[in-house]
C-alpha cells in the first residue's frame, strides 16, 4: 500500500507536534500541586457541583461475588 505525499506530511507534522508537547509537559512532581490539599478543602471546592452530579451509592468488593472485605459508600 502506497501512502500519498500529503498524508506523509500530515503524519510527520502530527508526530513532531506530539513530541514537542510531550517534551514541554510539566514534570510529574509539579503536575498537580492542588491534589495534595487536604480532603476537606477538596470537598468544599467540589460542593458547588453536587446539584449537577446528584447522589450515588457504591459497593466495593476485594474479590468478585465475595462479601469478605466488602464496603459501601454513599454520597
Amino acid at each position: 500500500m502506497r501512502i500519498s505525499r500529503p498524508a506523509v506530511r500530515i503524519l510527520s507534522v502530527s508526530l513532531l507536534l506530539f513530541c514537542v508537547a510531550v517534551v514541554q509537559g510539566e514534570p510529574a512532581d509539579n503536575a498537580a500541586p492542588e491534589a495534595k490539599k487536604d480532603p476537606q478543602t477538596v470537598k468544599q471546592a467540589l460542593a458547588e457541583f453536587n446539584s449537577l452530579i446528584g447522589g450515588w451509592r457504591g459497593v466495593g468488593m476485594i474479590k468478585r461475588n465475595s462479601r469478605k472485605g466488602a464496603w459501601s459508600e454513599n454520597a
